[in-house]
Order: structure tokens, then sequence, then C-alpha cells
């Protein structure tokens, strides 16, 4: 069991590519944010991808058959860096920052969005990589 546990975080270290999920590329900017390098809030990427995290999250708790610790340490890793930053931002709105609601969903933070989205894309369709085969192999595939 030890033995499998010890393999399994070995290979999925060795195959795991940040850059190749647009999580990462959220957390950038959420890291930025904070270090406020940037000044637009990234609240908007976490709500865009709020609905896909969650599908995936649900169907990997559903159907998972990895053993416990595995399967306890993905959803604990994927909860801290989906929701938290977006707990952690919305939270940050209160009633004196509503007027600054307009400066979340500015054109800027659209604008924002959809180039990294298009280079999140272009990166893929460079690497020849599938965005749903990538998260169908961090939380199904050994």
């Amino acid at each position: 069991m030890e033995n499998y546990i010890s393999n399994y975080m070995e290979t999925l270290l060795k195959n795991f590519n940040p850059i190749n999920y647009y999580t990462f590329w959220a957390l950038v900017w959420y890291i930025l944010y904070k270090m406020n390098i940037i000044k637009l809030s990234p609240l908007l990427i976490f709500i865009i991808i709020f609905i896909p995290s969650t599908y995936i999250l649900i169907i990997y708790i559903k159907y998972s058959n990895d053993i416990l610790l595995i399967y306890i340490f993905k959803i604990l890793i994927s909860s801290v860096i989906h929701y938290i930053p977006l707990i952690e931002l919305l939270i940050k709105l209160d009633i004196k920052s509503y007027i600054k609601l307009s400066n979340i969903f500015s054109l800027e933070a659209i604008l924002l969005n959809l180039v990294l989205v298009n280079l999140y894309f272009t990166y893929l369709n460079y690497n020849y990589l599938d965005v749903n085969k990538l998260y169908e192999h961090i939380y199904f595939t050994k």
C-alpha cells in the first residue's frame, strides 16, 4: 500500500505540468493580485471556473477508485485551489467595495480573461493537448 502511494505520487509529479491547467493560470493571476502587481481582481476568472471545477470534483467524488489517502488528497487540493481564492475574494466584497464591483466586471477584466483563455487554448493546441483529457488524467488516470 505504501509502495503504491509512493509510486503513484512519483509518477504524478514526473508527468505533472501546471501550465497545462487553466486553474494554474487563474492562481498566477490571484497571486499577482494579492502581491498588488495586478490591480484587476481575479474574481471573474474564479467565477468562470467554478462550475467546471465543481462538476469535475463531484464526478471524481462519485466515481473515483483511488485509495482513501489519494482520494482525500485530491479533494483537498482541488478545494483549496478552486474555492479558497473564490471565497477570499467574495468576502472582500463588502458594502464599501460594492461601488468597485464595476472594476471586477470591467471591460479590462473581461478582456484579460479572454486573452488568458485564448493563450491557454493556443498553448494546448500548439502542444497537441486536449483540455478534457488533461483534467480526466489528473483526476481519474493513475
